[in-house]
């Protein structure tokens, strides 16, 4: 019978058995906060529950704290008191806050996508000598050191005090930021149906013509209307044709149409 299996190793037989012995790590989801002041970075999870860490993260969602009493502060303690409103959960979707940290966030990816990040658009002090600014200040002040000629025009030598950081400046790109964010993905999901893969699996016609009108100066509403047949008939071709069976991507599929 011998001839007949391949004899193990004792090292190899050693390792097998330890890695039948070793003991299961599992979530406790008394670690995942939904607060994001609070939260335990994914890094200090052990290796083989970060990704039902994440998963976990995911499915919180944006945090938004019911009934909480919103701090206001003012700005080297004069001028008027700022702080967050409530009513702005209703007119961002992807708008959270941290009661740990008083700041609020921009929640950048939804719960279907693979992972999120979360980005502080004002900090709970900005005066000058505020170690926690919030990320506009800092990265304005970053930029201004990086580029010379942009130093000369912001911050405090900006023309009649035009700083750009006010509170209605920095809601204009929060605001900014979250519809690029929905664009990109939009963007990237309605790419994904020309993946060539497993026959075109992904291939949706109605996302494509979505893609065609994100670019209004080259398709006109005549052309996507005429783009959902003419997609119909290209993928039942490349669907028949045994020259794109070997794309894996969409730079095969981009050399096969050429």
């Amino acid at each position: 019978m011998e001839k007949y299996y391949a004899k193990k190793s004792c090292a190899e037989t050693i390792e097998s058995w330890v890695e039948q012995k070793r003991p299961r790590i599992e979530l406790d989801m008394r670690d995942i906060d939904a607060d994001l002041g609070d939260r335990n970075p994914i890094d200090d999870f052990h290796h083989d529950i970060r990704d039902e860490a994440r998963r976990a993260y995911l499915q919180i969602g944006p945090y938004r704290p019911a009934g909480h009493k919103f701090t206001k502060t003012k700005k080297d303690g004069k001028g008027q008191s700022r702080g967050f409103v409530g009513s702005w959960f209703d007119q961002f979707d992807l708008l959270e806050y941290s009661v740990a940290k008083d700041a609020a966030y921009c929640y950048l990816f939804k719960p279907q996508q693979a992972g999120f990040h979360t980005l502080a658009f004002r900090g709970h002090d900005e005066s000058k000598t505020s170690r926690n600014k919030g990320n506009f200040v800092e990265m304005l002040e970053w930029y201004r050191k990086k580029d010379s000629e942009a130093a000369l025009v912001t911050g405090e030598n900006a023309p009649r005090n035009n700083q750009m950081s006010s509170p209605m400046v920095q809601k204009d790109l929060a605001r900014a930021c979250v519809e690029e964010t929905k664009r990109s993905t939009q963007l990237l999901r309605c790419v994904a149906c020309l993946d060539p893969r497993d026959s075109f699996a992904n291939f949706e016609v109605q996302k494509l013509v979505e893609l065609a009108k994100i670019y209004k100066d080259d398709f006109c509403d005549y052309d996507c209307i005429k783009l959902a047949g003419d997609l119909l008939i290209f993928i039942d071709e490349v669907r028949n044709d045994n020259n794109f069976d070997t794309c894996t991507d969409l730079g095969n599929l981009a050399e096969k149409m050429v």
